[in-house]
């Protein structure tokens, strides 16, 4: 959808996750909201690339994606969107979550991000992240390990 309607999903679907990331921060134990939240995570790391675009703190963005961020007019509805803020809040936090499906859904995204943002956060922030991540990689869980890793 995002690829053929981008106008007309993308503030909408950004709204959907933002109702899901905040409703886990009320009540982080209940399980259908971590589930959720996975979900909003798994759609944010797919649109990792549309998210730096719409980022103004994302200087260093490639000459196709500037020229897409100035045709589109979608980007005037979400200019309030921060990469650093997101991970900072929602991501960083679910490194350390006790549902192990949370912990691989944040180290992915990070992985989704990383490859696309120039900027993830201050150099401590990213710092830290790394080594959360490195922690995980020796995590009970398999799954977790082997995205960590």
């Amino acid at each position: 959808l995002i690829l053929f309607r981008k106008k007309e999903v993308l503030v909408p679907l950004l709204q959907f996750c933002q109702q899901h990331l905040e409703a886990h921060v009320q009540n982080p134990s209940d399980r259908e909201l971590c589930a959720n939240k996975e979900g909003a995570l798994v759609l944010l790391g797919t649109m990792a690339e549309e998210l730096v675009e719409l980022d103004p703190a994302q200087s260093d963005m490639p000459a196709k994606a500037k020229k897409n961020t100035k045709k589109g007019k979608s980007k005037s509805k979400t200019a309030g969107i921060s990469i650093e803020e997101l991970l900072a809040t929602h991501v960083r936090p679910a490194l350390s979550a006790p549902a192990a499906f949370l912990r691989l859904r944040a180290c992915w995204v990070y992985q989704q991000v990383a490859n696309k943002a120039p900027r993830l956060g201050p150099p401590g922030s990213v710092r830290t992240a790394c080594s959360e991540c490195l922690r995980l990689a020796a995590d009970p869980e398999l799954p977790v390990r082997v995205v960590a890793a």
